[in-house]
């Protein structure tokens, strides 16, 4: 009986809502528009009348989800098939294996299937969709007795998989690239001097719960001022994110990597080095930010030697998509090529667009 009043239920909802999604309020009211998303007790709708809104469950009698929805529960089942409220609070999923009934505080959000999709709900999510991150760019130019310019260019990303209320992420993968390129010639010479440095770098976290993970990383660096043609580095090692509040970001890495370098009039260099992290990110008002990794390479195939880089970058939110920031960067060789120095600071700043 149960379920035939359920069944009823569904089919006189369907039909009555086949021209569109339709919100009954208690006080006797309606409203037509388009849903978005169902999350923290709250209705997102929008409507051609009134604009977006965000409407409490609690004023809402019944709704119905319309085309093919996600629902994910808190302990991180996701269930596929149409979401009705019910006027006791109560939802009903009309699944292919039936119907369920579920109840508020079980329920982490409701998405369309394409919105779940593109959050990273699906099993094997496209490479390019879910990245957030950073694309920064500066420009500096000098003209007169000496000539230069100098451009500096980056991309910080981040994607995580899932990326939705209730699920665990499990996918974690952080993607950066910098570059600063340099001339500088004087009028009596003529003779033009480029100062060079590339980076780029991928790592991919699977997190065995909410603060640990193991990780796989590659590196490539080319840096002119230290005469280093090319670095490979490939690793991999454990993490922890030991602190984690909306303000402050604290994470600790460590593990082994394997590294190729080729300098300039210096034989290849084949190493096996230690690795030891640290991730910092820290909200220091409503528009500063700062952002700092430090990484130390212990050697280990040439015991007493080592290699390390740092970055810290302060930024200042202009709006949502805009910011200004400022960043100081340091390469350090142990024990550098003849004629280059063990120290390669470069500092920039310029404006980010976020996406």
């Amino acid at each position: 009986m149960r379920y035939f009043l359920c069944s009823a239920f569904i089919l006189f909802m369907a039909g009555g809502w086949a021209r569109g999604d339709v919100v009954v309020f208690k006080n006797g009211d309606h409203l037509t528009g388009k849903w978005s998303r169902v999350e923290g007790g709250n209705l997102f709708f929008n409507s051609e009348a009134v604009g977006s809104l965000t409407i409490p469950l609690s004023r809402i009698e019944t709704f119905s989800t319309s085309g093919p929805t996600v629902t994910v529960l808190k302990g991180g089942t996701a269930e596929r098939g149409t979401a009705y409220l019910l006027p006791t609070g109560n939802w009903l999923l009309a699944l292919q294996r039936g119907v369920r009934m579920v109840k508020p505080g079980s329920v982490a959000v409701i998405l369309p299937e394409q919105s779940f999709v593109k959050m990273g709900g699906e099993q094997r999510p496209k490479v390019y969709r879910n990245w957030q991150g950073k694309l920064n760019l500066g420009y500096s130019l000098q003209r007169g007795n000496t000539q230069s310019g100098t451009l500096s260019a980056g991309v910080n990303a981040l994607r995580t998989q899932p990326n939705l209320p209730g699920m665990q992420t499990r996918w974690r993968t952080h993607y950066n690239l910098n570059m600063l390129l340099a001339t500088t010639s004087t009028t009596s010479s003529g003779v033009a001097i480029s100062s060079n440095t590339f980076t780029s770098g991928i790592r991919q976290d699977y997190m065995f719960n909410a603060y640990d993970f193991a990780y796989v990383q590659t590196q490539f660096d080319h840096i002119q001022p230290q005469a280093l043609n090319l670095r490979q580095t490939y690793g991999g090692g454990f993490g922890k994110d030991v602190h984690r509040t909306s303000k402050v970001e604290v994470s600790l890495l460590g593990g082994v990597t394997y590294v190729n370098e080729d300098f300039q009039g210096v034989p290849r260099r084949q190493n096996m080095e230690g690795f030891a992290g640290e991730r910092l990110r820290v909200q220091l008002s409503k528009r500063v930010h700062l952002i700092n990794s430090l990484d130390l390479y212990p050697n280990i195939t040439s015991a007493g030697q080592f290699r390390g880089d740092t970055s810290t970058t302060l930024s200042f939110s202009l709006n949502s998509r805009l910011s200004l920031n400022t960043s100081v960067v340091d390469f350090y060789l142990g024990e550098p090529p003849t004629g280059s120095r063990a120290n390669n600071l470069t500092a920039t700043t310029g404006i980010s667009v976020n996406f």
